[in-house]
């Protein structure tokens, strides 16, 4: 089974539901279009989402992201996720998720972000 593209660490919430265009995965992180909203979203599910099924996305919650190494962020700093590379990023990428909650430093591959802190899918700005 692949690694998420992100993990639930605490308080998954603001749940919408919608039947799956493609098939995804759990954890995968999704852009507004994609769950009809204005704000982006992570799978919910246990397992793998087939096409048609109903799913879950949360829209609020504590979520670790995946990252790549040498990318660092400061706490409190805005966190975008590139949806080419499937890896959370400084901003000015495909939408915004959020503000990291901790640190992020060299050669770890995960930033913890409070999924649309900002409210919107451009992290408010």
């Amino acid at each position: 089974m692949p690694t998420p593209q992100a993990r639930l660490l605490y308080g998954g919430g603001g749940e919408v539901h919608f039947t799956a265009a493609t098939d995804l995965l759990a954890g995968e992180v999704l852009p507004a279009s994609t769950i009809g909203g204005i704000v982006p979203g992570v799978v919910a599910s246990a397992g793998p989402v087939k096409t048609g099924d109903r799913v879950t996305a949360y829209t609020k919650g504590v979520f670790a992201f995946q990252s790549a190494s040498a990318t660092t962020f400061s706490k409190g700093t805005r966190v975008d996720w590139n949806d080419g590379t499937n890896l959370a990023v400084a901003p000015t990428s495909t939408f915004g998720l959020g503000a990291a909650i901790v640190a992020k430093t060299n050669g770890q591959t995960e930033v913890q972000v409070q999924l649309n802190e900002f409210g919107d899918e451009t992290g408010g700005l």
